[in-house]
């Protein structure tokens, strides 16, 4: 059966889906984003990095919430909380967004108290909105699929049942053969295998021929019979499986130069004759067993289980020659798979049972050898187990190449299985685990997750050095601007100022206006104080009273002009002293600013306390899904230890039998050839009736190995 974890790949479907909820039936959806953070989200979703679209559309609604797009980031918000596992908060979301007025979805019960396990209690429901029946009937099918996922299989059948088959079939074919394998497997999980064979009956009528779901349906039933203890009946089941209806699909396949269809099929093909196989094989039906085991590929994934179901069937039958050569084959594949292991005991075995004691003591020694050595490798590979043991112990299905739990290429499948197959033979069994495939995909996630907080601790360990940068930078331009203004010595300005304004309010007293005259009028004052000066030096000059009148006239000229010129030069004085005061002012007002900007501190300090509150917060998310992925991997690691101890048991086991019939035989072989000579057969008869049973033994063999190399 398919393993029950919840897809990347499915949650893409459903949001997809989701995204025309949110507005009115008869309401067009929008085509762009009409919020510039909504189209942030978007494009992370679409690149299906959901933990940045998470974090994105926490950091909106921290800002105010996205708006005109209704409740679309509450279905982007559930389905990527479902991509995380967080199945309870996201259910719980998607019923209430189900919800009209009132009334109550199916299933909603355990979506609340999910819910309340994982932390959702106290979120603001959405409101309730209105959805066309097409839209509810699809929403409906894929909250079945998340309660399918995840093993709820009551609730899934209340969503399926929820459900309008007729308008499943007409508007959306492409999952009517989907809904009857959801409805056949959750009935399954409910062991209802009554009601199971009228929906196979249904399903057989309704969808198209052929339907593979169908025949997984039918294999998953025998199984769920066996588990039943219902042998006949699942034997039953198997037989009526045909997969004549498939050829033309594997022509088709084979034509388009396609292959996974045709391995799907051959394996699953493989797959119920094995199953057959070990039916017929409990019921001591021999020959049927060899005819099922015969039907498997030689090179298909049960080839070498094939081949010792094969050998035992045909010991059983007693037809030994047979065995030997299915065995041989086997042990040719040179692999450590448990198979191949068996095989070393088997042949010696087969060789005692033939009595070709010399033949056996030798395949019994080259057992012990082989044993030996893989207990050896075994015991090396368990002590080497560690949280990174699995590293190198993954492959890609397509191309052989080793890859590591986050490589890139490493995907999922629809269902979630991890498409990895294991490197090792040995390890095959545990990576066919759904438990262990479990715990990988969680060691991948978490893997994602752990990088993706190590970046963040990166940035904000980055944005811290830029606000002490910027700090540094800061104070040294208070310090600069500091020295600068110390350079301007504003004060002394005021002061300088200010005696500037005394003398003005001293000439505006002065009524002859002699405090306001310009460069040209002092300079005539000057020369008119050198003309008194040499005049007074004149003495008793005949001409000295003609010479002070005439300085007399030139004087009450220049006074008279200085009295007419004052009222301007004092206004134009005036107007100079306020246009000084505005600069004063606006200089005074520019420094107190500045000042005032170089003892805040808030800016920077506010962005300090941001990175300091924010790398605690990051460092404990990290410390957390470390200790989660701790948790998984050593996990992972016990499970591969009980399986490689399991291995070394059985080994052991093995080691000790092969030991035991090697002394066996040796103890016999000498007893012979130490008895009488009469008791001994004669040499030359001894020879013939040994040549005579290996000849029969390897015509056997070479049957055996050219019936398996045709029907392969």
């Amino acid at each position: 059966m398919f393993p029950v974890v919840i897809s990347k790949r499915c949650i893409a479907g459903l949001l997809l889906l989701l995204a025309s909820i949110g507005a009115h039936a008869e309401e067009d959806p929008p085509t762009r984003a009409n919020d510039l953070a909504y189209g942030e989200v978007l494009y992370s979703f679409y690149q299906q990095d959901y933990f940045q679209a998470l974090t994105e559309l926490a950091l909106a609604e921290t800002r105010g919430g996205i708006k005109g797009h209704g409740e679309h980031p509450m279905i982007l918000k559930g389905g990527m909380m479902l991509s995380y596992g967080m199945v309870g908060p996201a259910r719980k979301i998607f019923v209430d967004l189900l919800t009209e007025g009132n009334g109550e979805a199916g299933g909603a019960g355990a979506g609340e108290e999910e819910a309340v396990e994982e932390g959702a209690v106290g979120e603001e429901r959405p409101k309730a909105v209105h959805v066309g029946p097409k839209v509810r009937m699809q929403a409906w099918f894929y909250l079945a699929k998340v309660h399918y996922l995840n093993r709820d299989w009551e609730h899934a059948l209340e969503a399926l049942e929820q459900i309008d088959v007729e308008l499943l079939e007409d508007e959306w074919e492409e999952r009517f053969e989907e809904y009857y394998y959801l409805k056949a497997q959750t009935l399954i999980g409910l062991n209802r295998l009554e009601e199971l064979d009228h929906v196979l009956e249904e399903m057989a009528d309704e969808v198209d021929d052929p339907s593979l779901l169908l025949s997984y349906l039918l294999f998953n039933k025998s199984l769920a019979m066996l588990a039943n203890k219902q042998p006949e009946g699942a034997l039953q089941t198997l037989e009526q499986m045909t997969f004549d209806d498939f050829d033309g699909a594997l022509e088709d396949e084979a034509e388009e130069g396609g292959s996974s269809l045709k391995k799907e099929i051959l394996a699953l093909q493989d797959r119920v004759a094995l199953t057959k196989a070990a039916l017929y094989l409990d019921q001591g039906n021999s020959d049927m067993a060899m005819s099922s085991y015969r039907q498997i590929r030689l090179n298909g994934p049960w080839s070498e289980r094939a081949l010792f179901g094969f050998a035992l069937a045909a010991a059983n039958g007693k037809q030994f020659g047979l065995a030997l050569g299915a065995l041989k084959q086997l042990n040719d594949m040179q692999t450590d798979s448990l198979w191949v292991r068996e095989s070393h005991y088997a042949i010696a075995y087969i060789y005692e049972q033939l009595g070709q004691e010399g033949r056996a003591l030798k395949a019994y020694q080259n057992a012990v050898d082989a044993y030996g050595q893989s207990n050896v490798s075994l015991n090396s590979e368990i002590r080497s187990l560690n949280e990174d043991y699995f590293a190198g112990k993954m492959s890609l299905p397509e191309t052989g190449r080793k890859v590591a739990i986050d490589d890139p290429e490493l995907s999922t499948d629809s269902y979630g299985r991890l498409k990895v197959e294991p490197a090792a033979a040995n390890l095959a069994t545990l990576f066919a685990s759904e438990a262990f495939l479990s715990i990988l995909k969680d060691i991948r996630e978490l893997t994602f997750l752990k990088n993706d907080l190590e970046k963040w601790q990166t940035s904000v360990n980055s944005f811290g050095i830029m606000v002490e940068t910027r700090n540094q930078a800061r104070n040294e331009r208070v310090e600069a601007t500091a020295a600068s203004l110390a350079e301007k010595q504003s004060m002394a300005l005021q002061e300088r100022r200010d005696r500037l304004a005394n003398l003005v309010e001293k000439g505006l007293e002065d009524d002859a206006g002699g405090m306001f005259i310009n460069e040209e009028q002092l300079e005539f004052r000057d020369l008119i104080q050198q003309v008194k000066d040499r005049i007074a030096k004149l003495g008793n000059d005949p001409d000295i009273d003609e010479y002070r009148e005439k300085l007399r006239r030139i004087e009450g000229y220049y006074l008279w002009q200085i009295s007419e010129t004052s009222t301007t030069q004092a206004w134009n004085t005036r107007k100079a002293l306020k246009e000084l005061d505005d600069e004063l002012q606006s200089y005074n007002s520019r420094r107190d600013k500045l000042l005032s900007m170089m003892a805040d501190t808030t800016v920077i300090g506010r962005l300090q306390q941001r990175v300091d509150a924010v790398r605690p917060r990051i460092a404990g998310l990290i410390a957390r899904v470390d200790k989660a992925l701790i948790d998984r991997k050593d996990k992972a690691v016990d499970m591969a230890r009980k399986e490689l101890s399991g291995q070394q048991d059985r080994i052991q086991t093995y080691l000790n039998a092969s030991k035991l019939a090697r002394a066996r035989i040796a103890d016999k072989l000498l007893e012979e050839s130490l008895a009488p000579a009469s008791e001994i057969a004669p040499p030359e008869k001894k020879e013939a009736l040994q040549d005579q049973q290996g000849a029969a033994a390897d015509k056997n063999e070479s049957a055996s190995a050219g019936t398996e190399e045709a029907e392969s």
